[in-house]
């Protein structure tokens, strides 16, 4: 099985074996798939000079062991190893992803409980496309982002600040979603820099969905994974035609939540 897209022109093609991470992938990666892009809701242009970046996934009840040679830099969740062009982003208890950095090439060796553990999957897809894409001018953050009238609000803090909860606020009136965990910044060929679209699912507590209308029937719809109370739901099961797929990065807010209020 296979599935294709357009990352703001950079082709990227996802090939694997297994049912469940193709179905992940297509419910996550939607709003980019070939034929979104082909009707307008994503940039389908391609950048010909660039080669598709293309990723195997397989799972293992075990994931590989790392390279037998020093680190490049080990940090909390993920080890690198660099050996001339092949980068390895070794996880413990959940996979390892080598890295062609010259042909932009990607095997990626998961565990069945990264599929089934909430944010693992989407975390290790961007962590192992993440040197690929800073070689082609994109730098992914970890933020809410979301657009009004073409300027991007980033939400910056830690887990459980309350970045979702008041991005989710923002959508509610009106504004257009660049991305609920990992926007991308790009600086453009000008020097322009643009905060552009990442995929991924919208994800809220279920007792928060009665502080919004718009979420009402949300909770029949959504998905609920091993090790959060979260829920997660595509925008599009709510707010149809709803992403942003570049703004120019305006404000920077620090949300937190205060006990008892």
């Amino acid at each position: 099985m296979r599935t294709r897209h357009q990352l703001h022109g950079e082709p990227i093609l996802f090939r694997t074996d297994d049912a469940r991470i193709c179905t992940r992938l297509q419910k996550q990666w939607a709003p980019f798939a070939v034929e979104a892009t082909q009707n307008g809701r994503a940039d389908a242009t391609s950048r010909a000079q660039n080669r598709t970046i293309e990723m195997r996934l397989s799972t293992s009840s075990a994931p590989p062991p790392p390279p037998p040679y020093p680190p490049l830099s080990t940090g909390p969740t993920t080890t690198y190893y660099l050996s001339g062009n092949r980068l390895t982003a070794y996880i413990p208890h959940w996979g390892r992803f080598d890295i062609d950095l010259k042909t932009a090439r990607v095997e990626g060796t998961i565990t069945p409980a990264c599929i089934s553990t909430y944010g693992v999957f989407e975390d290790m897809i961007i962590v192992a496309l993440a040197p690929l894409l800073r070689r082609r001018r994109f730098y992914a953050i970890h933020a809410f982002a979301a657009s009004i009238d073409g300027r991007a609000a980033i939400l910056i803090g830690d887990i459980g600040a309350g970045k979702s909860t008041t991005g989710i606020s923002l959508l509610c009136q009106g504004a257009r979603l660049i991305s609920n965990d990992s926007p991308l910044l790009h600086v453009t060929e000008g020097g322009k820099v643009e905060l552009c679209a990442y995929p991924g699912l919208l994800s809220t507590y279920p007792d928060t969905l009665s502080w919004f209308p718009d979420l009402s029937g949300t909770l029949d719809r959504a998905e609920r994974l091993d090790g959060s109370e979260k829920i997660s739901f595509a925008l599009d099961d709510i707010w149809p035609d709803r992403w942003e797929m570049s703004a120019s990065p305006t404000a920077l807010f620090f949300p937190s939540i205060i006990p008892g209020l």
